[in-house]
């Protein structure tokens, strides 16, 4: 698989996701210029952004500033997840994408990853916190210093406590697995 072709496959939401200063709707045009308002609207709402949007005197035309400095941090993900959605590729990464979220928000964002799971959708998460994934989970890939430590079913993942452990106190990072990725990108 060519660059190219990777970067068309993947949409990433990142812990810190970058903003720039120009409209909501520009923000989102950037990943598919061609989007209807009918298209933006439904990416909206299923980031749950679409309320706060129509609340807006501008609405879409609404200039959220430089790094999204006019949104709160959860406005700020659910506009990354509303772009991604946009994008419509075949794989999303979650990369520590819920951190900075209340818990209403967070709720929010599994049930999305579980609802795009289960469009065909490949949902990847990297999170430190893994209680909150696992029940998502297909798979689990627990890495430590890059390497692959464990590659499990949830089931295992759940009962082989020094797995959860080390996922919890010594792995940098620990991968949930939704939809067979594995088997998606080895393909």
């Amino acid at each position: 698989m060519d660059k190219a072709t990777f970067k068309d496959a993947i949409s990433i939401v990142s812990q810190s996701p970058y903003l720039f200063n120009m409209s909501i709707k520009d923000n989102l045009l950037l990943v598919n210029p061609d989007a209807s308002l009918d298209e933006i609207d439904r990416v909206c709402k299923q980031a749950y952004l679409y309320d706060y949007i129509i609340s807006l005197p501008d609405k879409y035309d609404t200039v959220i500033g430089e790094g999204g400095v006019n949104l709160s941090g959860g406005q700020k993900q659910r506009l990354a997840i509303a772009r991604a959605l946009l994008k419509n590729s075949p794989i999303l990464l979650f990369d520590e994408a819920t951190s900075g979220l209340d818990g209403k928000a967070r709720s929010q964002v599994l049930h999305l990853a579980r609802e795009l799971a289960n469009e065909g959708k490949a949902v990847l998460a990297i999170t430190h916190d893994v209680s909150e994934w696992l029940p998502f989970a297909d798979r689990v890939v627990f890495l430590e210093k890059g390497r692959v430590v464990a590659d499990v079913d949830v089931q295992e993942a759940q009962t082989t406590p020094e797995l959860y452990e080390a996922a919890q106190l010594d792995c940098p990072l620990f991968v949930s697995v939704l939809h067979e990725l594995l088997e998606a990108c080895y393909v």
